[in-house]
């Protein structure tokens, strides 16, 4: 069976992020579930107004005597912007397992500070055909029953035939609020399940999330040490050793090496990732980095400077006939006091200066 891959892109800390997910469509889901629950109004669900997203969002998290329960209801507007965000983060997914937790201990929780909303208790009342009391019991998930239907129906009779108990499962932990919440399949309270499901099938996307930044905004210091990804050593090793990045006088052309970084893709191993993680301020990105470009402008000639000495160069790679230089940065021509003498005109200034070895040769 095909895996569901989704791929979302947009700016993160001034960086443009790609997320990959495999997995559920957990975005369609939540917004169906909440669209669908917002569908049911006051009149199905038998009771004066609101909707079931409105009961859900408004009584679910609360006690029964109207006090607030660990200071917070039922989080669907959180919910909603994190499965709607434009990039998913990590601090976001600990709120999502936090809700997972507290929705999943919700369920079947009965008794004083309950929240499962099928065993909301009432009191079910009991009168004979003279309106005399005769008995009470305490039922769960709705109030609307046979007993208080009839009681109605004897003071108006109006009412006969309009008034209709609710459906017996409603009282057997299976009202529309707890499926909503809990179902594991479609049914006519729960598209396309309920919303525990939603966030597990949500989580488990989270696991294998893949990150491909491009990186439009980095600071000079930062983009100093990008050297310390391996494959970013490599491309500027290879440019000391490439003639195409070099003039016939030794001098780099920056621009050629800028345009050709910007256009690499950079594929990178876990080390390389949490470097770039750190130096682009993608720490809290949620995901891992498989690849990444960078298009914001960074220090070339200090880059292919450094790269020189760690191949210990000092020639550019033209057939190792002349000094490397760049017109800021790195410059390992001769100075005019090198070549000619001490007594030479402007003896400071540097001149385009072969090897050693092709002076040996002249």
């Amino acid at each position: 069976m095909a895996k569901n891959v989704r791929k979302k892109t947009s700016k993160y800390n001034k960086q443009s992020i790609t997320q990959t997910f495999e997995g559920s469509d957990f975005q369609k889901d939540y917004n169906d579930w909440e669209k669908h629950c917002d569908s049911i109004k006051n009149d199905t669900l038998k009771v004066k107004e609101g909707t079931l997203l409105d009961f859900l969002v408004q009584h679910v998290d609360e006690a029964r005597d109207g006090s607030q329960r660990d200071g917070a209801r039922l989080p669907i507007k959180e919910i909603r912007e994190i499965l709607n965000s434009d990039i998913i983060t990590k601090p976001a997914i600990q709120k999502v397992k936090d809700m997972r937790k507290h929705i999943s201990e919700m369920k079947n929780s009965k008794g004083k500070g309950g929240l499962d909303p099928a065993f909301i208790s009432f009191t079910d009342r009991a009168y004979d055909k003279r309106n005399k009391f005769r008995s009470k019991r305490t039922v769960y998930g709705h109030y609307m029953t046979q007993n208080y239907v009839n009681r109605k129906v004897f003071k108006d009779k109006s009412l006969k035939g309009k008034l209709e108990p609710v459906d017996g499962d409603w009282l057997t932990g299976k009202n529309p609020p707890h499926l909503a919440l809990f179902s594991e399949t479609e049914g006519d309270y729960s598209k396309p399940f309920g919303l525990l499901k939603i966030l597990d099938n949500a989580i488990d996307s989270f696991k294998d999330i893949t990150v491909q930044p491009i990186i439009d905004n980095i600071t000079r210091a930062n983009a100093m040490k990008l050297d310390s990804i391996y494959p970013i050593e490599k491309f500027f090793d290879n440019v000391v050793k490439t003639e195409g990045y070099w003039k016939a006088s030794g001098e780099l052309k920056t621009s050629s090496v800028a345009s050709e970084f910007k256009a690499t893709q950079f594929d990178v191993k876990p080390s390389g990732a949490r470097i770039i993680q750190s130096l682009a301020n993608l720490e809290d990105v949620a995901g891992k980095i498989t690849a990444f470009k960078i298009k914001a402008t960074i220090p070339i000639n200090y880059l292919v400077g450094e790269a020189l000495k760690r191949k210990n160069k000092k020639n550019a790679p033209a057939g190792e006939k002349n000094r490397a230089w760049a017109k800021s940065g790195f410059d390992y021509r001769k100075t005019r006091k090198e070549v000619y003498g001490k007594d030479t005109k402007s003896p400071d200034k540097k001149v385009i200066s072969k090897s050693w070895q092709e002076i040996m040769r002249a």
